[in-house]
């Protein structure tokens, strides 16, 4: 079959079926995926490898999709929110746009920006294009369509993708985020290279790569200690819980992999807020380990991991908090 490229102009070029997995029965919905392997031809300049999502979507997120509904040869994107699974491992997008997922959108992938990532392609959608609702194949179901290719490292038999002591542990620790106001990266970065790049994320996202093409070096496991917020408000916490889960895409490290250790950064219960920077933990007041447990078990989304304080302690920090999946 021949492949074409339109965003990025020619040429067209040829693939072959690798595997194809068809729907239950005819005339029934399912997955109906077909695996292409390029015949001896590179991808056209300008194209890049898209990446699935190392976990799954999370009800919420704002994702776009790009397809060629009738009337529109040049095609058009989509804003959609995920609204969560449904059954036959598919996901539920809800256009949020002008223009609706409808047909002609079959199989382009649905991509969220803040991670990066591809969370799945689309399935199916209405015939016509006054209802807002379509589905996706999520990135899990695709992996398992296709696990020689698609499969994450952590997933394959093999073990990960590099030649290594099976005993060695390669952790990414990061400490004292500090999302807030003041937040020292971009314009206002302490150093020149930290002043070179916009977020923080960009910067460790450049490094990681780079250790991984010059050393071979790929995280196991993220760490996340100290301070993570300045303030202690729930849109720092929101701009640090953005930042981990795009760190943790990045590295391929699953959320069950990643533990959090903050430090108590909530300010004095008498302080008053700064202005327009956000809202307070709920009153009544409560010890700095009780103010934020919310925000970890959200971002885990895992009830059964749930943040506890530790045993009390003296000193200048107080106490801190084990968030772990």
């Amino acid at each position: 079959m021949t492949l074409d490229f339109p965003l990025v102009g020619p040429p067209t070029l040829t693939a072959t079926v690798e595997r194809w997995l068809p729907p239950p029965r005819e005339g029934a919905t399912g997955d109906d995926i077909a695996s292409l392997v390029l015949a001896d031809e590179c991808a056209p300049d300008g194209t890049a490898a898209a990446r699935l999502t190392v976990d799954a979507a999370r009800p919420g997120r704002a994702v776009r999709v790009f397809g060629y509904p009738a009337g529109r040869p040049d095609g058009g994107w989509v804003e959609a929110a995920i609204r969560g699974p449904v059954g036959g491992g598919r996901l539920q997008l809800d256009s949020g746009s002008a223009l609706r997922v409808q047909q002609g959108f079959s199989g382009s992938p649905v991509f969220d920006d803040g991670l990066g990532r591809v969370v799945g392609i689309v399935g199916s959608a209405p015939l016509g294009s006054s209802e807002r609702d379509s589905y996706a194949i999520g990135a899990d179901r695709l992996r398992l369509a296709w696990p020689e290719v698609l499969a994450g490292r952590w997933q394959r038999a093999g073990g990960p993708a590099r030649s290594r002591d099976r005993a060695e542990l390669t952790i990414l620790h990061v400490s004292d985020t500090q999302f807030g106001a003041h937040h020292l990266f971009g314009g206002n970065g302490l150093t020149p290279t930290d002043r070179a790049e916009d977020t923080l994320f960009r910067r460790l996202h450049r490094d990681l790569a780079q250790l991984d093409s010059e050393h071979g070096l790929r995280p196991d496991l993220l760490v996340v200690t100290g301070d993570l917020a300045e303030w202690g408000l729930r849109s720092e916490f929101g701009q640090a819980g953005e930042f981990l889960g795009a760190l943790s895409e990045a590295a391929e490290i699953p959320r069950r992999h990643v533990a959090i250790v903050p430090a108590p950064c909530s300010p004095p219960q008498e302080a008053t807020a700064p202005p327009g920077s956000g809202t307070w933990p709920p009153a009544p007041p409560m010890p700095a380990w009780q103010a934020t447990p919310a925000s970890y078990q959200a971002w885990h989304s895992s009830p059964a991991a749930p943040c506890s304080p530790p045993p009390p302690r003296t000193g200048p920090y107080g106490s801190g908090m084990v968030c772990r999946a």
